[in-house]
């Protein structure tokens, strides 16, 4: 009798345990099936919207671009033809740190003049190399060396472009040559814009980064130097650069490759060490995992509903963009979301360093227009309305209020300014008497 009880109580565990074990592969079964349908609801939505959204033709859909015309290209050459410790001087880091501390308004020691010099003439070509990106407002990366990021440090090769280009700058202020001055400032910014549209995060803040360095490059030659026969070229490139998309450019070109990782990775692909050069390892290490493949295609789905909401409201004007990215939907961070919970908090932490980004261009594009103003009336603006329509079509907005910018008048000089969330974003303009007097060397040859 005891021995039938017993034999009871195992079949009851057993049955217990497969049952179970049924219920879990079951649910875990429908969930793969409802994922699977609302993956190819999603798939075909972005297939509408966009037949070229895919990573294998979002490449292929951009205009290529002969090496001639490539500033990714011309940034290489640069460091081609420097000498190999050149950027790891000691006496450049200390010219760069003096010339960092001087107000933009004033004009370097003699001194750190003698050091510049010496640190151009050892840069040789490369100066003329850099020069060239005036006539290269755009580049793009070769598809074959994505996802390689940036250096770990946020910085590349064009960070030495800049760097020589800035150096250039400071002797051909002292020599008196405001042209070649000019010609550097919109060097700088096609620095920036040798990245294009590259489809990557990391790439496009690397870009908002590099075209603040050429915008502080910019303030300091419209303090040192009169720039009048090169302010109208200036301002068109610096408001068309504040209006390009370039978190779009990064929402497009994630979606389409953590898109294809995660069908790669679904069919079996090694992908791990290509999604940690992505910086995505953590994502693709859980979705690997057998615990998370049915719930792979759903997050996947997810994925792809929240990037396209994204990727719309990035194509908004900036000023309008804060608000639509708020009201976009929460993705749970849960283990079943492993891929789209990630990835959307990724952007709503790196949207804001964007509309940052545009702030300060718009400010600059408006302190152009205020030069030129200066110029033409012999005073400043009262108002940044009183610039509409002769020197700027309409006052830009700020992208953090979507007001126009706020313009102040002070004692040596004007200042641009959006109220940006990590404090307040200006571009800054002096009065004639608050400049270095030009110089008066003979130009060189």
């Amino acid at each position: 009798m005891r021995d039938k009880k017993v034999l009871i109580c195992v079949l009851a565990v057993a049955v217990g345990v497969f049952g179970s074990i049924g219920w879990i592969v079951a649910e875990r079964e429908w969930e793969r099936r409802t994922g699977e349908r609302d993956l190819a609801a999603a798939v075909a939505e972005r297939d509408a919207a966009d037949p070229n959204w895919r990573w294998d033709k979002l490449p292929a859909a951009r205009p290529a671009l002969p090496p001639d015309k490539n500033g990714t290209q011309l940034a290489k050459d640069v460091l081609a033809d420097l000498p190999g410790d050149w950027s790891e001087e000691p006496a450049q880091k200390q010219v760069l740190k003096e010339v960092a501390a001087l107000p933009p308004n004033a004009a370097p020691p003699e001194r750190t003049l003698e050091a510049v010099r010496r640190l151009v003439t050892q840069a040789g070509p490369s100066v003329a190399v850099a020069r060239k990106f005036k006539d290269r407002p755009t580049g793009a990366r070769d598809p074959a060396t994505f996802p390689k990021p940036p250096a770990a440090d946020g910085t590349d090769v064009r960070d030495t472009a800049l760097t020589i280009l800035q150096l250039d700058s400071l002797l051909s202020d002292d020599r008196g040559e405001p042209d070649r001055v000019a010609a550097n400032v919109l060097a700088a910014l096609n620095v920036s814009r040798s990245i294009g549209a590259d489809p990557f995060f990391q790439y496009q803040l690397l870009r908002g980064r590099l075209r603040g360095v050429a915008t502080a490059q910019l303030e300091r030659a419209l303090a040192v130097s009169h720039l009048g026969n090169s302010l109208d070229q200036l301002q068109v490139a610096w408001a068309a650069d504040a209006e390009e998309p370039l978190l779009r450019y990064a929402i497009v070109g994630e979606r389409a490759y953590y898109s294809d990782l995660t069908d790669r990775l679904v069919k079996g692909e090694p992908v791990l060490d290509e999604a940690k050069q992505a910086g995505a390892e953590e994502s693709a290490a859980r979705l690997a995992s057998w615990r998370q493949r049915s719930a792979v295609p759903g997050d996947h789905a997810t994925f792809l509903n929240w990037m396209g909401k994204a990727a719309e409201a990035a194509r908004l004007p900036a000023e309008q963009q804060p608000a639509a990215f708020k009201g976009l939907p929460e993705v749970p961070q849960t283990r079943d979301f492993a891929l789209s919970h990630p990835r959307a908090a990724a952007v709503l932490a790196r949207a804001p360093k964007f509309w940052e980004s545009t702030a300060l261009m718009r400010c600059a594009a408006t302190g152009i227009a205020c030069e030129r103003f200066r110029l033409a009336r012999g005073q400043w603006p009262d108002a940044l309305a009183a610039l509409c329509p002769e020197f700027l079509p309409s006052v830009p907005l700020d992208p953090f209020d979507g007001q126009p910018l706020k313009y102040t008048k002070r004692p040596d000089g004007v200042t641009i300014h959006a109220a940006g969330p990590s404090g307040d974003i200006a571009f800054r303009l002096w009065n004639p008497d608050a400049r270095p007097k030009p110089a008066r060397s003979t130009p060189a040859p």
